[in-house]
């Protein structure tokens, strides 16, 4: 697991040091869940520093995840010879 926490030390760029920590505790969790993915569930697995509260903090906090995919995309897997196709899917409610 400490592999995958390095991986994402280039999210720096973008994550302040808590939001980065409290990603370090979540990722390692969501990967061994086997059942039902929760925050209740996701708090109970990291050993210190990931209670529930600190999931929950995580889950509230402002996030571009476009720009943390990008920095993860630029960072692990663009290759200056390859072509690359983004697209999005958003829906809207109009009332």
């Amino acid at each position: 697991m400490p592999d995958i926490v390095m991986i994402l030390g280039c999210l720096n760029q973008y994550l302040n040091r808590t939001r980065l920590r409290q990603l370090s505790y979540i990722v390692p969790a969501l990967l061994v869940r086997t059942e039902r993915v929760t925050m209740l569930g996701i708090s109970r697995w990291p050993e210190k520093g990931g209670c529930y509260q600190t999931i929950q903090r995580f889950f509230k906090s402002p996030i571009v995840w476009a720009k943390v995919n990008w920095f993860f995309i630029h960072r692990h897997l663009l290759d200056p010879a390859d072509v690359i196709l983004i697209s999005g899917d958003e829906s809207m409610r109009l009332n």
